[in-house]
Formats: C-alpha cells, sequence, structure tokens
C-alpha cells in the first residue's frame, strides 16, 4: 500500500511537474512575444522621437536665421537713417509696413517722428533767419539811433545811426 501511495504521489509529480512545464512554456512563449512586440515599439519610439527631435531642431535654427536677419537688417537700416538724420540729410525715409506691433516697428515710428521734428526745426529755423534779417534791415534803415539792450543795461545791438545821434 505503501509502494501504492508512493507511485500515485510520483504520478501526481509528474503530472503537476508536466503542467507546470506546459504553463512555464507558455508563458515564456507571451513573455517573448510581448518583449519583442515592446522592443519594436520602444524602436519605433526611439526614431519618432529623433525624427522630430530633427525637424524641432531644424525648424528651430530657420526661424531664428530669419529673426535675426529680420532684426539686424531693420536695425541697420533705421541705424542708417539715424546717421543719415542727424548729418543733416532730411530727404531720408525707412520704408513702411515692417514690423507694425513689434519694437521695430516702434523703432521706425520713432525715426519718423524725429525726422519730421528735424523738418519742423529746419522750417523753423529758416523762418527766424529770415526773420531776424528782415528786422536788421529794418532797424539799419532806420534814421534814428536804435540800441537794444540788456536786462544788465548793456548794449547787445545797435545801428549805425546811433553813433552819430549820441555823438
Amino acid at each position: 500500500a505503501a509502494a501504492n501511495a508512493l507511485v500515485r504521489i510520483r504520478i501526481g509529480a509528474e503530472i503537476v511537474s508536466s503542467y507546470a512545464a506546459a504553463v512555464t512554456a507558455t508563458a515564456q512563449q507571451e513573455i517573448a512575444s510581448e518583449l519583442s512586440s515592446t522592443t519594436t515599439l520602444i524602436s519605433v519610439a526611439k526614431s519618432t522621437i529623433f525624427i522630430v527631435m530633427v525637424i524641432s531642431t531644424t525648424i528651430a535654427l530657420f526661424t531664428a536665421q530669419f529673426v535675426a536677419s529680420y532684426v539686424t537688417a531693420n536695425l541697420s537700416a533705421i541705424a542708417e537713417g539715424m546717421v543719415r538724420l542727424a548729418a543733416g540729410d532730411r530727404t531720408s525715409s525707412l520704408p513702411r509696413g515692417f514690423g507694425k506691433g513689434d519694437e521695430i516697428g516702434k523703432l521706425l515710428r520713432a525715426f519718423r517722428v524725429f525726422r519730421a521734428n528735424a523738418i519742423r526745426l529746419d522750417r523753423a529755423h529758416r523762418q527766424r533767419v529770415r526773420q531776424t534779417a528782415l528786422l536788421e534791415t529794418m532797424v539799419r534803415g532806420m534814421s534814428d539811433g536804435v540800441a537794444v539792450l540788456a536786462p544788465g543795461g548793456g548794449i547787445t545791438a545797435a545801428n549805425d545811426r546811433l553813433a552819430e545821434v549820441l555823438g
């Protein structure tokens, strides 16, 4: 009876062992399949990330180049215009429509304001020169002696007749 029990135990153990081996083999096959699938997905994800990174870097470089050339070209044009304006060239102008809402646009508008103010100052200066020349001609042509006195009492300006009138 004991030998029979041992044989049954051995047969039961063999059945459990073969069942465990079959389940283990099936599990290993599923694990291998999932590992292969996961490895493939990871490779695809790495490739996708690399491609997106290359495209993003390329776009960033082209954008940086465009912005740098846009800013540099406009700043150079504004600087040249300001130098010509400072040198007295009131005909210098800059194109309209660039940088409508950005800092370049603000600089372009500021240049136009400076140019308009310089033109107004030139016009006012020419008017003052004409008025001064007219006043000098008028005072020189007077038959009476005329003197313009400073607040301290000194003579600022006088016509030629003043010396004759005062003797």
